[in-house]
C-alpha cells in the first residue's frame, strides 16, 4: 500500500512539473526564416535577372540581395545635375515600391535614410563641400534599420546604388513577420540579475556587474541569430552595465552578446 502511494505521488509530481514546464514553452517563438530550397532560390534568382540591378547584385541562401563587391567599378558618367538627399530618398522609395519583394519591405513610408555616400564612403555633405564643382559616378544610399512594432531590428538596413542611369545595385533586407510573445519570462530586472557577479569579456577587457555597477537605460530589441540554414528572430533585452552592451533573450535568458562599446 505504501509503495503504491509513493508511486502515485511521483506520478503527480511528474505531471505537475511537466505542466509547469509547458506553461513557459511558446511554440511560435522564435520566428524562424529558413534558407530557400533550390527550386525557390532559382525562382528568386530568375526574378533578379529581370531587374536593372542584376549585374551588381547577388543573392544569399535566404534570397536576400547582396551588393557585389566591385560595384564601385561602374562605368557610368558623372551626374549631369546635383541630386539632393530629398531626391535620392524619393528614388529610394520608388525603387522599394517596385522591388520591395527582394527586401521584404511592404511599406516604403517606413524607410528613412541614414547615410548617402560615394563608393569611397565619402559622405554626401563632405563630398559636396570638398568638391563643389564635381559629382560622383554613383551615390550609395543606406537606410536606417528596420523598426517593427516600435522596436529596433538589429542587422537590418538597405543599400541602394544609383547612377545617372538609374538603380544599379541593391543589398540588405527587412523581416516582414516577427512574432512577439504575450509576456516576458525575464523582465529587465531579471535579465540584469542573470549577469550579476558574472565576469564578461570582450577584446581583452572584462566587467563583473555587481551592486555598485551603474546602468544606462535598457531597451528591447529584435536580435536575429543567423545559423547556416535558418535565422531566428529573438526578442531580447539590450542592457548596459557601465560602457557595455549585453544582449539577453527575454524568453530563455540566453546571453547572445557582450560587447565593451568603449573599445569598438
Amino acid at each position: 500500500m505504501k509503495t503504491k502511494f509513493v508511486i502515485i505521488l511521483i506520478l503527480i509530481y511528474f505531471l505537475c512539473w511537466n505542466c509547469k514546464s509547458d506553461e513557459y514553452v511558446d511554440p511560435n517563438y522564435p520566428t524562424i526564416y529558413n534558407a530557400l530550397s533550390e527550386q525557390a532560390y532559382n525562382q528568386v534568382y530568375g526574378q533578379l535577372q529581370q531587374t536593372p540591378f542584376s549585374t551588381y547584385t547577388m543573392l544569399d541562401t535566404f534570397g536576400f540581395p547582396i551588393l557585389v563587391a566591385d560595384y564601385d567599378s561602374l562605368n557610368a558618367k558623372d551626374w549631369r545635375y546635383k541630386t539632393s538627399p530629398e531626391q535620392l530618398l524619393k528614388l529610394t522609395k520608388e525603387a522599394i515600391v517596385e522591388f520591395g519583394y527582394f527586401f521584404h519591405v511592404t511599406d516604403s513610408s517606413l524607410v528613412s535614410i541614414r547615410n548617402i555616400a560615394t563608393t569611397k564612403n565619402k559622405k554626401y555633405d563632405l563630398f559636396m563641400k570638398t568638391f563643389p564643382d564635381s559629382l560622383p559616378t554613383v551615390w550609395k544610399v543606406t537606410t536606417n534599420q528596420q523598426i517593427y512594432n516600435g522596436i529596433d531590428v538589429r542587422g537590418t538596413s538597405l543599400s541602394l546604388v544609383f547612377s545617372p542611369y538609374g538603380l544599379e545595385a541593391v543589398g540588405g533586407h527587412w523581416f516582414n513577420e516577427i512574432y512577439f510573445p504575450d509576456s516576458l519570462i525575464y523582465n529587465e530586472n531579471a535579465a540584469k540579475k542573470l549577469i550579476m557577479d558574472e565576469t564578461l569579456s570582450y577584446n581583452n577587457t572584462t566587467i563583473t556587474p555587481d551592486e555598485t555597477t551603474s546602468w544606462q537605460t535598457s531597451k528591447k530589441i529584435v536580435f536575429p541569430i543567423r545559423k547556416s540554414h535558418q535565422i531566428e528572430l529573438r526578442i531580447c533585452w539590450a542592457i548596459y552595465p557601465e560602457t557595455w552592451e549585453v544582449i539577453i533573450d527575454t524568453q530563455t535568458g540566453e546571453i547572445f552578446s557582450a560587447i565593451n562599446i568603449s573599445v569598438l
